[in-house]
C-alpha cells in the first residue's frame, strides 16, 4: 500500500487507480460500488454508488472507473480505504493516506 501526505481541511479526490475487470479481463462496472475508509481505528465511513450520502458521492467517470471527493477537514490520521465491487465484478482495492493536521490557521 502507497501512503499519501495531505493536509487536513484538503478535499481529496478519491478514485478507482485501475478500472474494474471481470474474470476475463474485460473492464466492466460492477453491479454496486462501495467506497469506504475508516481514520485510525475510528468508525468505517461508506457510501455506495447510486445512493446518495451526505458526504462522497461516488461520480462514475467511464466503464469500470469511479471517484469520490472527500474533505479531510477534522479528520487527522491514517486514513485507510477500500474500492470494492460486487455482482458482475467482485473486487477489492486497498490504499493509505495520512491526513497531517495542519499548522497554519488562515480566515476567509
Amino acid at each position: 500500500m502507497t501512503a499519501y501526505n495531505i493536509i487536513e481541511g484538503t478535499v481529496v479526490r478519491f478514485y478507482t487507480s485501475t478500472p474494474f475487470t471481470n474474470v476475463s479481463g474485460t473492464i466492466t462496472d460492477p453491479t454496486e460500488v462501495v467506497f469506504a475508509y475508516q481514520v485510525g481505528s475510528g468508525p468505517v465511513q461508506q457510501t455506495v454508488y447510486g445512493v446518495g450520502q451526505t458526504w462522497g458521492t461516488i461520480s462514475k467517470d467511464s466503464t469500470g472507473t469511479y471517484h469520490v471527493d472527500v474533505d479531510t477537514t477534522g479528520q487527522p490520521g491514517i486514513w485507510t480505504y477500500v474500492w470494492a465491487g460486487n455482482g458482475t465484478v467482485q473486487a477489492r482495492s486497498e490504499g493509505q493516506v495520512v491526513v497531517s493536521p495542519h499548522t497554519v490557521s488562515v480566515s476567509f
